[in-house]
Parts: structure tokens; C-alpha cells; sequence
């Protein structure tokens, strides 16, 4: 059996109907696209990726393809996958946009997939002449970055004070916390705003950057202000425990807030 037909057949094999105003229409068989939920979506997203992967590679053992080293005796790294995005690194040469233009037609041409060029877009070193930058968005047709793009939550590009790469981190916080009326919350609801939602927000950064202490103390006394306040707008607020008590595990007789710091 044809390993193609064998896939097609996943999805041509689906029927869909359309519910309008309350009555089922007629049904329709998609062309591509498989059924939600269907256990062979991540297997052939894989595949597809794999395909991508192999096209780069092979430009690099040609070498017309130059990914960047992260230090001298470390490999070179042309190309990174997450999820359904790509990463790709060259040198600043023409020659080589072209190479990564042709491949990324290339995989489109076989898998039928496009580019979102809305979401595509290109960074350059700082020491990148203008001339060659203008070039290089010629041939990809991608607009810059630039300084202040945001991935998973997190800045792609930090510049020499991070405490302000991170300040969108500690407004996200805060404006969920003013998104609920936590004065009208008992002290066991404002525990469960505190632990479910303030303390899990910055879980991914805090596995992948090392904040700055002053960004955990900052946020320390975001946590504090919630638990503590008790009347809208108030000026300040009357601590009645010492906070690293209140922080301790409930076995040892505190609540069990997490410090930034300590989970960092």
C-alpha cells in the first residue's frame, strides 16, 4: 500500500456538516487537514519538520549554507525548531538568502504549507552595514524585528538593562491581579489567586533567564500588597506576620508562598 495514499486517506475519509440556524446541512469531505484531535496530527507535523530540517542540513554540508557558533569550538547551528516555528541562522551574505529563500520554497512546494509573512520577520547583528541589511530584506522580503519582540512572554533580544526587558513580566502581574476584586476575596481565595495565578505567571522565564534580584523583590512585594491590603487604593498596609513565616511550607506553619528568588 502507498505510504501517500495511506496518509491521504486519514482525511479524505472525514465527513464534516455545518449546523446553520439550528439545522444540520449537507456534508462535505475536507481536502487537506486532519480531524481535531486525531493522534497522527503530532507525527506528521514531525515528519514535515524533519523534511525542513533535512533540506537546511543539506545546504550545509554543501556549503552554501553557514549557521552561527555560540563559541569557537562549538558546532555551528543553522537551524532551531519549536512547535510550528522556525529559526534560522546565516551569515550576512546575499548568496546565502537566496539559499534560505530557495529552501523554504522548496518545502512549501512539496508540503503545501505557505508563510505567514505577517509573522516572518529578520534580525541583524549590530554590526551589520545598512547596505547589506537592505539587501538581505530584498531577497527574503521580511521586515526587521527589531529590539523589542516578544517570544512566549519573553523578550528575544536583551539589551544591557534587563531589569526593563522585564517590566512587561511584572505588568502582566499586576494587571491580573487588578482584573480580580481581591478586597471582596477571603484570605483562602486571595491564597488561591496568589499560588494558581501571580506565582505560575512567570514559571517559563524563570526556567529559561536568570531575572535580576531586584525583579524578585519587586515582585515579592506585589504578593505581599495583595495578600495583605485590605481596602481599595489604601496608601500601605499593616503586615501582621513576618512574610518569610508566611512563606514557609504549611507543615511548618505558613501557607506556602513561594519566593521568586528561591524558585529562580
Amino acid at each position: 500500500m502507498d505510504f501517500r495514499w495511506l496518509i491521504r486517506s486519514y482525511f479524505s475519509s472525514v465527513h464534516f456538516s455545518l449546523l446553520l440556524n439550528g439545522s444540520i446541512g449537507g456534508s462535505f469531505s475536507p481536502e487537506r487537514g486532519l480531524r481535531q484531535g486525531d493522534p497522527l496530527s503530532p507525527i506528521l507535523i514531525i515528519l514535515c519538520s524533519e523534511i525542513l530540517s533535512r533540506i537546511l542540513s543539506k545546504e550545509e554540508e554543501q556549503d552554501r549554507l553557514h549557521g552561527i557558533k555560540a563559541a569557537r569550538n562549538a558546532p555551528a547551528i543553522s537551524h532551531l525548531m519549536y512547535a510550528d516555528d522556525l529559526l534560522i541562522m546565516c551569515q550576512v551574505d546575499s548568496l546565502e538568502a537566496a539559499v534560505v529563500n530557495e529552501c523554504l520554497n522548496k518545502f512549501c512546494s512539496w508540503s503545501g504549507q505557505a508563510l505567514n509573512m505577517e509573522k516572518s520577520s529578520i534580525f541583524f547583528s549590530k554590526t551589520t552595514k545598512h547596505q547589506d541589511k537592505k539587501l538581505i530584506r530584498e531577497v527574503l522580503s521580511f521586515k526587521d524585528m527589531g529590539s523589542k519582540a516578544i517570544y512566549l512572554g519573553n523578550s528575544l533580544v536583551f539589551g544591557n538593562n534587563k531589569t526593563k526587558e522585564f517590566y512587561n513580566l511584572k505588568e502582566k502581574i499586576k494587571s491580573r491581579l487588578e482584573g480580580w476584586n481581591k478586597h471582596l476575596l477571603s484570605k483562602a481565595g486571595k491564597a488561591t489567586l496568589i499560588k494558581s495565578v501571580v506565582q505560575v505567571i512567570p514559571t517559563y522565564t524563570m526556567s529559561t533567564f536568570l531575572r535580576p534580584s531586584t525583579l524578585s523583590e519587586e515582585l515579592n512585594a506585589i504578593v505581599q500588597k495583595c495578600w495583605w491590603e485590605s481596602k481599595p487604593k489604601a496608601s500601605g498596609f499593616l503586615p501582621l506576620k513576618a512574610w518569610k513565616d508566611i512563606g514557609k511550607p504549611k507543615e511548618l506553619g505558613g501557607l506556602g508562598f513561594r519566593r521568586f528568588k528561591d524558585t529562580n
